[in-house]
């Protein structure tokens, strides 16, 4: 079984790298899921996810390499596998229907 910690803040720290893909939470909203690497204030090197909705962005730039994907769309499902809701992909009309 899969198990997370509770979130762990990380004060002010500096993005080394990350990649979010976007998707829809299972009510059909959009979702940010990025993993990525911090470097905190503190000079230690942290990774896992980050928690898109409670993070503030400063004033310096974040670059960022965007790619598009065409045919399906990344949602939250339940996955029997892992036992833990997770984004999938599936098919962009398959929830339209």
């Amino acid at each position: 079984m899969i198990a997370y910690t509770r979130p762990m803040a990380a004060g002010r720290s500096c993005l080394v790298f990350g990649n979010a893909p976007i998707g829809k939470d299972a009510a059909g909203e959009p979702l940010v899921h990025c993993h990525a690497a911090i470097r905190t204030e503190a000079g230690e090197i942290r990774g896992g996810h980050i928690i898109a909705s409670s993070s503030i962005v400063g004033p310096e730039p974040i670059p960022v390499l965007v790619t598009a994907f065409e045919g399906f769309e990344l949602r939250v499902e339940f996955d029997p596998e892992t036992n833990i809701h997770v984004l999938q992909p599936g098919s962009e009309h398959l929830h339209d229907l």
